[in-house]
């Protein structure tokens, strides 16, 4: 039986069956943008699908970088997409690091179930990482990341920690990682500002004082 440890990338078509049974066509279409799109960020770092199921995918990378970096490039394009297309499709991506059994091409063991349960919890839109990838990631995946807390999953004996990717560092930040305060929405709406007024923004402390 042959075993590998391996960053397993869950991500699921939010709304898929019922876009199905209201415009089947357009949808099969948005599908197939969305395919394009994911097997092109996958390819790109080393990682593959190994599973396909409708709405559903599964990828493995042997860097758990690659696969947090792939998984915000894809929600980062299907964003762009949806800002010129409002019916294009949302994904959650759940990302887990786990030992994992190899068998015929396939991966299979526990810490797909947990990857798979990681994307449910996501918010559409989303990367959510559990704390194994995010111990591995926070320093060199030149992302911000935002603690989402404590989740107990269903069969799962032990409450998980999981961490949702808010966005990307600036290339010229001498810092690789950082928590965020609060993430930001995948498709933010604009709020109206009253004339005369001050806005005061949030913002992460980047320098080492």
């Amino acid at each position: 039986m042959e075993r590998r440890l391996a960053a397993i990338l869950a991500a699921d078509i939010v709304g898929y069956s019922a876009r199905m049974g209201a415009a089947e066509e357009a949808t099969l279409a948005h599908l197939a943008q969305l395919r394009e799109v994911l097997e092109r960020r996958v390819g790109e770092v080393g990682g593959r699908i190994f599973f396909r199921a409708g709405d559903g995918f599964l990828a493995e990378f042997a860097s758990p970088v690659s696969a947090v970096r792939a998984g915000f490039e894809v929600q980062r394009d299907l964003a762009g997409m949806r800002r010129r297309d409002p019916d294009a499709l949302t994904l959650r991506i759940g990302i887990h690091l786990a030992d994992v059994i190899v068998e015929d091409g396939d991966l299979l063991g526990d810490g797909i179930n947990i990857a798979a349960r990681v994307e449910a919890a996501a918010e559409p839109g989303s990367v959510t990482l559990t704390q194994t990838i995010f111990d591995q990631v926070k320093r060199t995946a030149q992302l911000t990341f935002e603690d989402k807390g404590e989740c107990q999953f269903k069969n799962i004996t032990e409450p998980m920690r999981l961490y949702q990717v808010v966005g990307e560092i600036d290339n010229h930040s001498h810092m690789t990682g950082t928590l965020a305060p609060s993430g930001l929405p995948p498709v933010p709406a604009r709020q109206a500002i009253e004339p005369n007024s001050i806005v005061v923004l949030p913002f992460v402390n980047m320098s080492a004082d």
